[in-house]
């Protein structure tokens, strides 16, 4: 019982109204052009919150980035 009520002070801790938030991934020849086209795909008025990439291979000396930026309303 004792678990199910602290359960229950948490949500009522939280605000009802979350805020909205979501992510925006891309791919590209370098780590500038994936973040822009990233960038891309956050609404506007979003406020940016963390942008990440990644390189991978494609060939044996051709790499590509792929880039995610985390965002919230």
């Amino acid at each position: 019982m004792r678990v199910v009520l602290f359960f229950v002070s948490l949500l009522l801790a939280f605000p009802v109204a979350a805020a909205e938030k979501g992510r925006s991934t891309a791919q590209g020849v370098n780590q500038q052009m994936a973040t822009a086209q990233a960038m891309r795909g956050v609404p506007k008025g979003a406020t940016v919150v963390d942008t990440t990439c990644k390189e991978f291979a494609v060939g044996a000396f051709t790499y590509r980035f792929q880039c995610t930026v985390h965002w919230a309303q």
